[in-house]
């Protein structure tokens, strides 16, 4: 882990202009050539997703055993903003919520589709936009600045913690979070080389079986074509 700790953990953080130079592509191709040596035997779709979300979850853990950051249980200032995934990683949300009681699974479902048709509702004209893609989004994020993600539940806690996106698994902040004006996004200034490697490996994965790296936000997913009959 000593390789592992000294080129993952060595990070430039958001927000900060970043001087790509030989010494900092030479510390990504050793971090990730560590990473894959951990990572062992490739698997496919879903479960290369699985895998990922498995490690990295693992080397955060071993990050904050000597390092502190302000998030922690309850807080959900990240969760109020406009989260993406990818197709392979909705899947792995859908299987989740398909393993729950059914009770649980309705509850969680029903609210979802209630917020993704409110989505739908608000952002219909970007949604219908011939606008490039990044003018679209960034009127997308703006319209859910500050609005729970539709799987926060009223206790402000993530219902489908362990089937989470890495956008959410990478999330993590030294600052104390609070109300930011202006639509801005909430700070996380801690990004690890793992953290890079690892959305890069599920991108890379989601355009092989998919054909194409296609990242939508989440809370569209119940009104989808792919999983909008699983919402109901």
């Amino acid at each position: 882990m000593p390789l592992l700790q000294e080129m993952c953990f060595k990070l430039p953080t958001f927000g900060q202009e970043v001087k790509i130079d030989e010494q900092l592509v030479e510390m990504l191709r050793r971090a990730k050539e560590r990473f894959l040596d951990l990572l062992g035997e490739r698997r496919r779709g879903t479960f290369l997703v699985k895998d990922v979300f498995a490690l990295v979850d693992k080397l955060n853990d071993e990050y904050l055993k000597n390092n502190q950051i302000a998030c922690g249980a309850g807080c959900a200032y990240c969760c109020r903003q406009l989260v993406c995934s990818t197709t392979l990683e909705a899947e792995v949300i859908i299987e989740y919520l398909g393993r729950l009681p059914r009770t649980t699974r309705r509850e969680i479902t029903r609210k979802a589709r209630k917020e993704a048709m409110k989505f739908y509702e608000r952002n219909r004209h970007s949604l219908s936009s011939r606008a490039r893609w990044e003018e679209i989004a960034k009127a997308l994020r703006a319209s859910h600045y500050n609005l729970p993600c539709l799987f926060l539940n009223s206790a402000n806690r993530c219902s489908i913690y362990p089937a989470r996106p890495i956008d959410c698994r990478t999330a993590k902040t030294k600052k104390r979070c609070g109300m930011i004006s202006g639509g801005e996004e909430r700070p996380k200034d801690v990004r690890l080389f793992c953290d890079q490697i690892a959305a890069n490996l599920i991108t890379e994965e989601e355009e092989r079986v998919n054909g194409v790296q296609q990242v939508s936000p989440l809370i569209a997913l119940p009104i989808s074509r792919q999983f909008g009959d699983f919402f109901g």
